[in-house]
C-alpha cells in the first residue's frame, strides 16, 4: 500500500509542476495587457470555485475533512486535481500566491483518498 501511495504522490507532484508551467507558458503567450492576466486567472478561479469551493484559499476545512475520512475517494481525488488546476492559474496568470499550503491540501486529499 504504501509503494502505491508513492507513485500516486510522486504522480501528482509531476502534474502539478508540468500544469504550472504549461499555465505560466499559456498566460505568457496571451494577447492582452500583462495587467488583465491576472484578472482573468481570478475570473477562472471563481468560476471552479462555484462548483468547488473547498479549492478557494487555503482549504483548511477540506483538509481536515478528508484527513477525519468526511469525504468519499472520487470527490477527494477531484479535488486534488482541480486544485492543482486553481494553483497553476492563479501562479501562471501572475496572481498572488505559494505552493506550500495548496501541497498540503493536495497531499491531504490524495492521502485520503
Amino acid at each position: 500500500m504504501g509503494l502505491l501511495t508513492g507513485l500516486i504522490a510522486g504522480a501528482a507532484a509531476l502534474i502539478f509542476v508540468r500544469t504550472l508551467y504549461a499555465a505560466e507558458d499559456l498566460f505568457e503567450t496571451l494577447p492582452m495587457p500583462a495587467i488583465l492576466k491576472p484578472a482573468l486567472g481570478g475570473m477562472l478561479i471563481g468560476l471552479i470555485a462555484l462548483r468547488f469551493p473547498e479549492i478557494y484559499g487555503v482549504g483548511y476545512e477540506a483538509i481536515n475533512e478528508a484527513l477525519r475520512g468526511e469525504l468519499g475517494w472520487q470527490i477527494l481525488m477531484i479535488l486534488a486535481g482541480v486544485k492543482i488546476l486553481a494553483v497553476s492559474l492563479t501562479i501562471g496568470s501572475g496572481g498572488s500566491g505559494g505552493v506550500f499550503a495548496p501541497s498540503l491540501f493536495i497531499g491531504a486529499t490524495l492521502g485520503g483518498a
